[in-house]
């Protein structure tokens, strides 16, 4: 699973192009990783606010998509609180901010035990739109009835785990059995931090930031709506069977090709 350069070389672009909206904690400019970069912010919580990150979470993640597709507009909207935590109301709001500002990819690293019928009925009308929306489905290690959280549970909405260098799933991925979950590279990243420094960083919305930044370069090779890009990540999936159960392995590689 490449990651930076190399898979510049075979998507042939940066991001150039592609508008990526992350909805999370926000975001810390004053990073000189994001030195450069074309970020816009906007604040679901304190409208009119900054959108300022004072957690971190958001501005890891910010760094993965930046990472992997330096050249794209990252669209920072802060839904999450100090505790990392959402009301449906923010999470609504973050996804019609992010459609009004032509979001090709919405990624949600964050998730709750319960669903929202308007939360998926907006997110079907992002699909419908040409928006494909990626949200991490949760480390609680969980599998069967009841695993995973919303809104990666969704329908209309890319279910998010994690897996290791040897594409084996993580052992922290929940893996309900109503939903697939697609997993990719998500243990030690390199990620920012509010103190302008670096850490390390694992978790299924690590690997959802991944996917949103690989998302990028593929929406450089071709535009699609939202259900046609599901189709397209489904064929450049293996289904993977482990002792936790079912899930599909995304190869970025074979998702270039589809999408060529």
């Amino acid at each position: 699973m490449g990651t930076g350069s190399a898979l510049w070389e075979i998507a042939g672009n940066k991001g150039e192009g592609s508008r990526i909206a992350m909805l999370d904690t926000g975001i810390d400019l004053s990073h000189p990783d994001f030195s450069g970069a074309d970020i816009v912010c906007g604040d679901l919580i304190s409208p009119g606010g900054r959108g300022r990150d004072i957690d971190g979470h958001g501005t890891a993640c910010a760094s993965l998509i930046l990472g992997m597709a330096p050249r794209c507009t990252l669209l920072s909207g802060r839904i999450l609180d100090r505790a990392g935590s959402f009301t449906y109301d923010c999470l609504i709001s973050g996804l019609y901010w992010a459609g009004a500002r032509n979001a090709d990819v919405v990624c949600v690293c964050a998730g709750a035990r319960h669903s929202d019928s308007l939360v998926e009925s907006k997110i079907s009308e992002l699909a419908a739109a040409g928006c494909v929306v990626v949200a991490a489905v949760g480390n609680h290690g969980r599998q069967g009835p009841g695993a995973g959280v919303f809104p990666a549970r969704t329908p209309g909405c890319l279910a998010v785990g994690s897996a290791n260098d040897a594409g084996d799933v993580s052992f922290f991925t929940n893996l309900p059995d109503d939903k697939d979950v697609f997993c990719l590279r998500g243990e030690e990243f390199r990620t920012v931090t509010l103190n302008g420094s670096h850490q390390l960083m694992t978790g299924t919305s690590a690997s959802a930031a991944f996917l949103a930044g690989v998302l990028a370069l593929a929406a450089g090779r071709r535009r699609l709506t939202g259900e046609s890009w599901e189709s397209i990540i489904r064929n450049a999936c293996s289904r993977r069977t482990s002792a936790r159960g079912e899930f599909l392995l995304l190869d970025p590689e074979r998702l270039f090709s589809q999408a060529s």
